[in-house]
């Protein structure tokens, strides 16, 4: 029997950044890897409209291009992966699953396992704890209302359409916080064109995220695709209502309206401005969002990730156990 090498693979994309994890191998008859990611297909299909050169000014153009080549070899590493029948996948929530069937043909049973949360970093007494020091650092007025938004890729976290909500929305004391490492100057242009400059706070990612989160009042995530999306989950851990976007994974944990609000499209530009006008204007709609959003986010961790995976592991390891006693008997 030949051991095997069992490895996750946590696609960040389209951000593009990879971590694997080799996990102790095992002894089973074939080798099997197992594959957590996201799928660039639905991603591209979403954005392919906006990525063409005419749409793009020429200073764009070599970047738009470095990022068009980069897309294509995902695609093609996802497609060699992803058809090996012999791959085992673990997804991180049950869209990629309907994803996988339309773009690869895999109608295999899959596992849905969904990402944990370190509490004893997102939790609700931290936020409270940080809220000033953090408001006051950002030069947030007292009375001013922040919507964040995490994430680099702004062509897939809405940021366009985070900025068209927000134009609605002048008579509201809102400032946007996005937190992210990618070049402004793409969307940039939309902001002083609208003469949102002092509306809208680029920040650059931090360890301490959780520093961010304390000084919003509402987390919005209008993401074209995302299999799962860790900050809005985060940010729910944290007591900060949420509004995400139904084409990201962790709208499947969420219960819109209970526990946090659901974009059905994440185009409608209206919609959102009237989902982030509603929890300004009604703060015990708004105070029992965040407090519900918390308790689901309890459910959520790490500890249940290890368990709900070594069960996973365990369950493949019985099935290729029973087939190599089942060739042994067979053999003369």
């Amino acid at each position: 029997m030949t051991p095997v090498n069992v490895v996750r693979a946590f696609n960040d994309a389209p951000s593009g950044r990879f971590r694997n994890r080799n996990l102790a191998g095992n002894t089973v008859s074939n080798p099997t890897r197992l594959e957590r990611s996201n799928r660039f297909p639905e991603y591209i299909s979403q954005v392919k409209e906006r990525m063409r050169l005419f749409q793009t000014p020429v200073w764009g153009w070599p970047r738009l291009v470095h990022q068009k080549l980069y897309y294509q070899v995902i695609r093609v590493v996802e497609r060699r992966a992803f058809m090996n029948l012999k791959t085992i996948l673990i997804v991180t929530s049950r869209k990629t699953v309907k994803e996988l069937d339309r773009h690869y043909r895999r109608c295999d049973p899959m596992q849905v396992l969904y990402p944990g949360i370190d509490h004893s970093v997102f939790n609700t007494v931290m936020r409270t704890s940080l809220r000033g020091p953090a408001r006051k650092e950002l030069e947030l007025a007292p009375g001013q209302f922040a919507v964040i938004l995490v994430g680099d890729d702004w062509r897939n976290k809405g940021v366009v359409v985070l900025l068209e909500a927000l134009e609605r929305l002048r008579d509201l004391p809102i400032a946007l916080l996005i937190v992210s490492r990618e070049e402004s100057s793409p969307w940039w242009k939309l902001v002083t064109e609208n003469g949102l400059e002092k509306c809208v706070h680029l920040l650059p990612p931090r360890k301490d995220i959780e520093f961010y989160y304390a000084a919003a009042d509402v987390y919005a995530g209008p993401s074209l695709q995302d299999s799962f999306a860790m900050p809005p989950a985060e940010a729910m851990a944290c007591g900060l209502p949420v509004i995400v976007s139904a084409f990201a994974g962790v709208s499947e944990i969420i219960k819109d309206g209970v526990d946090g609000m659901i974009l059905r499209d994440p185009r409608d530009v209206a919609g959102l401005a009237a989902m982030i006008r509603r929890l300004y204007e009604d703060e015990p709609f708004r105070t029992r969002l965040g407090e519900k959003g918390a308790e689901t986010a309890q459910q959520y961790t790490w500890e249940r990730n290890g368990c709900e995976l070594t069960a996973i592991f365990e369950e493949i390891l019985r099935r290729k156990s029973g087939f190599v006693a089942q060739t042994l008997t067979q053999e003369p």
